[in-house]
């Protein structure tokens, strides 16, 4: 507002994208969040503030994807955005940010959608984030999903390679995770219950992942809460304990309901073994 007011468009439009940035990750009720998204990415392009603009567009297509509002929710094309109109043109553009940003939405939603191949694909190329977009949100959203994902993978596969992304990536959550433990704990702890539950540590990965679920709802974190219950859900229906799972799996759809990712919702209504 103090932006527009003195007819500074691009400082007002700067953090505009700041603040979506920040609604989305922290977990805002994403039908309301996608209103915002569509209001302000078209005063952006109004204003003529592109890069920002579309920084925001991606944002709304990922939200549209969580929400249900897209053929396939692992793609950025929907009714917000072109994913490969948009590649083209910042590669023309020589936007290497805005590549590198289009590759790690894709990479979170990948792994939200349980394609942890192509998450881990899009990880490597969004590897450099913390050098196009040092000290945000996307550095550490990228250092958490990028060790979900191979954790993840490490648990298919069974390949100890995996094991050292996610090292590094626990070591970046702790680190964080001192200064701010709000922010990061939940996520710090969530990590290490997906890396006892790759070794077979029964009692300390069903404590972490506890623990997990209740910081994450301690702290407002809807969208981690529904995320922890998933992986919980799915540690002890392998241990065969199907009425935690059973009950784990409820939670995690009503959390993804509440966030207002309708689409995950219906993905662990459809596909959970109960």
């Amino acid at each position: 507002r103090c932006g527009l007011r003195v007819g500074d468009n691009e400082y007002s439009m700067a953090n505009v994208q700041t603040y979506c940035t920040h609604s989305y990750q922290c977990g805002k009720e994403l039908s309301l969040l996608e209103k915002e998204l569509k209001a302000y990415s078209q005063q952006m392009f109004e204003f003529k503030q592109v890069i920002v603009g579309q920084l925001t567009t991606i944002h709304r297509q990922a939200v549209l994807n969580l929400m249900g509002c897209s053929k396939d929710p692992t793609q950025l094309t929907g009714d917000a955005m072109d994913q490969e109109m948009l590649l083209r043109d910042a590669t023309e553009n020589k936007n290497s940010l805005l590549v590198c940003l289009v590759y790690f939405h894709r990479m979170r939603l990948a792994y939200t959608f349980g394609d942890y191949h192509l998450a881990a694909e899009m990880a490597e190329k969004s590897r450099d984030i913390d050098r196009k977009k040092p000290s945000t949100i996307e550095v550490w959203m990228h250092a958490f999903y990028d060790g979900l994902t191979a954790l993840a993978l490490a648990h298919q596969t069974k390949q100890m390679k995996w094991m050292f992304i996610a090292d590094e990536s626990i070591k970046k959550l702790k680190k964080w995770s001192l200064h701010a433990p709000s922010n990061f704990q939940h996520q710090q702890v969530l990590l290490e219950a997906e890396y006892a539950f790759f070794m077979g540590r029964k009692k300390k990965a069903s404590t972490a992942y506890e623990l997990s679920i209740s910081l994450a709802r301690q702290n407002g974190f809807i969208q981690d809460q529904a995320l922890a219950c998933e992986r919980a859900a799915i540690f002890f229906f392998e241990y065969d304990d199907k009425s935690k799972a059973s009950i784990l799996y409820g939670e995690a759809h009503n959390c993804y309901l509440s966030w207002g990712a309708k689409g995950k919702a219906d993905q662990i209504r459809e596909q959970s073994p109960f």
